[in-house]
């Protein structure tokens, strides 16, 4: 996590960064174990939120819990867009708004295939919705951009289809900036 804070701070500054939300996906760790120093020049925009925040009630797979935190983040964001990040993610070289989002504010790469290890997933997602998803947005991984009103509006729709309530859930207003990014990194 250290590594990813320097490598934030060396190669994110043109990224408008409003808040750098660590997320503790242990409960093990405390916020005691992060120092938001390692984030250099944004130090000051480092929230580290413990898991419990959002519920104390989790699955016993790290992984899907992971998920579920990325999102949650996401939507309870102040910000249009977030960056979601993994611990172990680190960046080589300068990241580029213009690189990330088209002329109109859209997130600028493609779609792929659904993995076969997430077919299951996949089936839940369509059954859902009554879609045929067949294609994600890529990348397949992180980082990856989530807006924050599309993944608040989704966890509403989840909750209403499921009659299960995801976890605190507390909306926000309007945008803020339009391209100002969260970084979240749960781990």
């Amino acid at each position: 996590l250290k590594l990813q804070a320097e490598s934030i701070d060396l190669y994110c500054k043109q990224m408008c960064l409003h808040t750098i939300n660590v997320i503790i996906n242990d409960d093990n760790m405390s916020s005691a174990d992060i120092d938001p120093s390692w984030w250099g020049r944004f130090a000051d925009r480092v929230q580290i939120i413990h898991r419990n925040e959002w519920s104390n009630h989790y699955v016993g797979n790290g992984w899907l819990t992971q998920q579920l935190l990325k999102l949650l983040a996401s939507a309870e964001s102040n910000s249009r867009w977030s960056m979601v990040v993994d611990a172990k993610t680190i960046f080589v070289e300068e990241v580029e708004l213009e690189r990330l989002f088209d002329d109109n504010g859209k997130i600028s790469w493609g779609y792929m295939p659904v993995f076969p290890v997430f077919d299951r997933a996949r089936q839940i997602v369509s059954e859902l919705f009554n879609i045929n998803q067949t294609d994600v947005a890529g990348p397949a991984g992180v980082p990856f951009l989530f807006h924050r009103n599309t993944v608040s509006a989704m966890i509403k729709e989840v909750e209403s289809r499921t009659n299960q309530k995801q976890r605190r859930f507390d909306p926000l207003g309007a945008d803020t900036l339009d391209h100002t990014l969260e970084v979240t990194t749960a781990f």
